[in-house]
Parts: structure tokens; C-alpha cells; sequence
């Protein structure tokens, strides 16, 4: 959860009211643009209370309650040491939910803003710290230079839109720049659950999360990696990495059997790609794609059809949802079917290899 003065302090006056702030309601505080609501408080001070008395969890949060971990690189790894976590990869909170602005020369400059507190965040335990640059899809040319400015800043990978709000698809050759600067920097890339861009009409009124939001939100990530896959992207550039962030595993072998029966047995369109070497999409998945995850105990028992490899646990700090304090007796319930490899893997060596962790 950023600081409260992130936006004001690095942009200033530029975009007036529409810079993100903290305003002081009646009942609580919110992250605002202008007249718009962005995100409350609370998804920074609820951490580890849903152990304690779920019935209690609320909404209503002030900034003075926020863990200080969320914002203070120094508290955050004493939690990653009570909670027995050797290294972090971090997404932002407040950032993420910024991909709804419109603006995109705005959108531009927040996230760059951004980038640059999360890497002077990181400084402070480099090793055990790796924050991810976020991104401006929608602008090619200045992804490519953020992505490679984040490579300079020691950042460990960048964070695309989950879906183009603009009805534009990863599949068009306009996006080949941006594949092509995240294979050459090693940078992986991630589409992450909370980064849907905004429909015309659509505002951060209108994007309320709701329970039905909350267990059908793998729809678009689907459909981008599948763009992504039956577009030939991994062909032309077969050491870029792709992952999904938060949306759990469960899901993606029913996705790999569709996009290969499609890929076999339906008519070939006119234009369609040709996968190389007598591939099918599934393959590209087990090569360059990777996904995070917290609690998705179905998706464990799913993992020989998944791919062990692709498999990255993670811990949500500081969310509700985050299983801080309890992540080693919460991983150890959800992987005890898991050998010691597979353990391994999971926790901590497919993010190894992903993120190039030391």
C-alpha cells in the first residue's frame, strides 16, 4: 500500500485534483482522482485479521491504520522474517488500481512515478526486495523505454494491462516492440488481476469489485494469453516470459485442453497462425508462461497437467487475503501431497529462475 503523498510529492500540480491523493470521508479514508473513487484504505491494514475474527473484517480504515510494512521497507522485512519469507516480489496496490484512469499521458506518468518509489523502496534490501515496473501498454514506445528504464532501476520484471480497454487485442504486431525489449532484458512480464483497462464509458465508480467479479476474474487473463499464444508471440521470441498474477491455477487446464482442441480440430480460418515444429498451444504455456497463487488447493491437485514449473506461491502481503502471519502452516496444509521437490519449486525456485533472484 503506497505512501499517502507518492503522487503529490513526485507529479506535484501537473494533473491538479486528478493526481492521486488520500481524502478523509466520515466513516473512512480513500485513495481519490478527482471526483473519483479509487481504492479505501482498508486493503492495507486488514492483513492477518481474518485469522483473528473474520466477522470483524470491514471496509472502513483510516491511512494511520495501514501496516507500516506496506509503505516502510525496513518493518516489512522484520514481517518477512516473522512470517519466514527469505525474499519478496512486489505489486503494487494503489498503482495497479490506476490502470482504470483514462488519461493515458497521465496514466504514463503515474506509473513512472511509481516505478521510481517502488525501486527507492527495494534499496533498501535489494536482495530480499524486487519490486515490479508498471507499465503503459497502450503507448508502445514509451513501454519499452519504461521497461528498459525499470531494467536500469533494479527492478525485476514489468506489469502489462490484463485487457485493453480500447478493444485492441496483444495479437496485433503493434506489441512486438514491447515482447521483443522484454526478451532481449530478461524481464518477465505479468498481467495481473487487478490492471483491466476501462471500457469508454466505464469509471472507477463503475468497477466496483463484486462477488461475481471475484470468482469469474481469470476471463480476461484467458483471453490475452491466449492472444498472446495463438498470435505466434512465443515463437518469434521464445525466451520472453508471461505470467498471471492473482488469479489462481485452477483454471488453466481446462484452458489448455480448449486452446488445443480449437488449435486441432476446428476450421482453419482464414490468416490463422501456424505453430512451429508441429506445436499446440499448450506447449507455449509450459515454456513461457507462469502463475501465482496463494490458497488454490484444486489447482495443487491439478499440478501434473498444469506444470509444477509454472507454479509460483505467494503470500499477498499486505491484503485481506494475504496468509501473513501463518504462510509456512497454510503452505505446508495445501502442498503435503507435494514431494520435496515440488515443494521447492513452488515456494521459492520457479520465482528464482522467473524473477533471477539471488
Amino acid at each position: 500500500m503506497e505512501p499517502g503523498d507518492l503522487w503529490l510529492e513526485r507529479i506535484g500540480a501537473r494533473y491538479g485534483d486528478r493526481t492521486p491523493r488520500i481524502v478523509q470521508e466520515e466513516t473512512t479514508d480513500w485513495w481519490v482522482s478527482g471526483s473519483q473513487r479509487i481504492m479505501p484504505l482498508s486493503p492495507g491494514t486488514l492483513v492477518g485479521k481474518r485469522f483473528e475474527d473474520p466477522e470483524k473484517l470491514s471496509r472502513l480504515a483510516r491511512a494511520s491504520d495501514v501496516r507500516p510494512g506496506a509503505f516502510l521497507p525496513g518493518e516489512r522485512i522484520k514481517d518477512m522474517d516473522a512470517d519466514g519469507i527469505a525474499a519478496s516480489v512486489i505489486y503494487g496496490s494503489v498503482a495497479i488500481a490506476l490502470y482504470h484512469i483514462h488519461d493515458l499521458a497521465m496514466l504514463t506518468d503515474l506509473l513512472r512515478a511509481y516505478n521510481d518509489w517502488i525501486a527507492e523502496y527495494c534499496q533498501a534490501a535489494p536482495r530480499r526486495l524486487k519490486g515490479i515496473g508498471l507499465l503503459n501498454a497502450e503507448d508502445v514506445p514509451s513501454a519499452v523505454e519504461e521497461l528498459e528504464r525499470c531494467a536500469r532501476l533494479g527492478l525485476a520484471g514489468g506489469l502489462i494491462t490484463t485487457h485493453l480497454g480500447t478493444g485492441d487485442s496483444y495479437a496485433d504486431p503493434r506489441y512486438e516492440p514491447l515482447w521483443d525489449a522484454a526478451e532481449k532484458l530478461a524481464m518477465p512480464l505479468g498481467i495481473h488481476i487487478g490492471a483491466n483497462r476501462p471500457g469508454p464509458d466505464q469509471q472507477f465508480s463503475k468497477n466496483v469489485i463484486s462477488m461475481s467479479f471475484l470468482t469469474t476474474y481469470d476471463y480476461w487473463v484467458r483471453v490475452s494469453l491466449a492472444d498472446i499464444i495463438f498470435s505466434g508471440v512465443f515463437d518469434r521470441h521464445p525466451k520472453l516470459l508471461i505470467g498471471s498474477i492473482e488469479h489462481e491455477l485452477a483454471w488453466i487446464p481446462h484452458w489448455l485442453e480448449r486452446m488445443d482442441y480449437a488449435y486441432t480440430q476446428k476450421l482453419r480460418m482464414p490468416g490463422r497462425y501456424t505453430f512451429k515444429r508441429a506445436k499446440v498451444p499448450s506447449d507455449y504455456f509450459q515454456s513461457n508462461c507462469f502463475a501465482s497463487f496463494q490458497e488454490d488447493a484444486l489447482g495443487i491437485r491439478l499440478r501434473d497437467i498444469i506444470g509444477v514449473h509454472a507454479m509460483l506461491w505467494g503470500s499477498d502481503y499486505p491484503h485481506v487475503e494475504s496468509t501473513f502471519p501463518k504462510s509456512r502452516e497454510i503452505t505446508a496444509r495445501i502442498l503435503k501431497d507435494c514431494s520435496n521437490t515440488e515443494q521447492a519449486l513452488i515456494l521459492h525456485g520457479n520465482a528464482s529462475r522467473v524473477y533471477h533472484l539471488e
